[in-house]
């Protein structure tokens, strides 16, 4: 485990929080105005899914929180690992997104198997949480994701998701993509990809566990691969 340097609340920190914040907190706000509503039927399936919606939102928001504190504290943040049985930990975080992936017209699958590794299941789940969310902003609606997991050796762990991405980003982007204070613009389509605290806290958690994590591209096809690498 490396040696973490101090974090400090500032206003780009701040201004992260705040637009990851910002969504799920309306779309919660809104969906519970519709279903406060007189003469509500709570067992029709269409407020059962804005039931689920505002479930995955307040999930949603409940990492964001996590991303945001984490990010200022770690230098006294308590790890708990213990071995875990990681695929069940992608299904379980994946199952939290079910209403939102089939709203927003996206798809992935976890690849199958049994993989025991030790980890802290609540940080690794909020670092899957954090991939799911990147990939659901710049993925192609209708194309079909994979997780893949395996072990590289006996202690190291690595997850992958791959997706068809928005654009290329230059070798010197794709390391600025993972800081705080960096706006770096998508050049196929004029995305912004650093748009809150998500990648850049797998960054930060993943090197704090003597691991790392990554955004690759594939030119040839603009496929692109989240990868976290994580160490025993």
């Amino acid at each position: 485990m490396t040696t973490p340097q101090k974090n400090i609340i500032n206003a780009a920190a701040w201004n992260n929080f705040s637009h990851d914040a910002k969504n799920p907190m309306m779309a919660i706000y809104t969906l519970l105005e519709l279903l406060s509503l007189d003469n509500v039927d709570f067992q029709a399936p269409k407020v059962k899914n804005n039931i689920e919606i505002c479930k995955s939102q307040l999930t949603k928001l409940k990492f964001v929180v996590g991303n945001f504190a984490d990010i200022q504290r770690l230098d006294t943040l308590f790890i708990n690992k213990q071995e875990e049985d990681i695929i069940r930990l992608l299904d379980l975080v994946k199952g939290e997104y079910l209403a939102r992936l089939k709203m927003e017209q996206h798809k992935f699958k976890v690849s199958k198997g049994k993989i025991k590794f030790v980890v802290d299941a609540n940080i690794f789940k909020q670092m899957i949480s954090n991939m799911i969310e990147h990939f659901m902003l710049f993925s192609e609606k209708g194309s079909i994701s994979q997780f893949y997991c395996s072990l590289e050796s006996q202690n190291k762990l690595i997850i992958q998701l791959q997706y068809h991405g928005a654009g290329l980003l230059t070798s010197s982007e794709l390391e600025e993509i993972f800081l705080i204070e960096s706006a770096i613009v998508d050049k196929k389509k004029g995305i912004k990809y650093n748009k809150g605290l998500g990648l850049t806290y797998n960054k930060i958690m993943a090197q704090y566990l003597g691991g790392d994590f990554q955004l690759l591209i594939d030119e040839a096809n603009l496929s692109h691969t989240l990868q976290l690498k994580l160490l025993e």
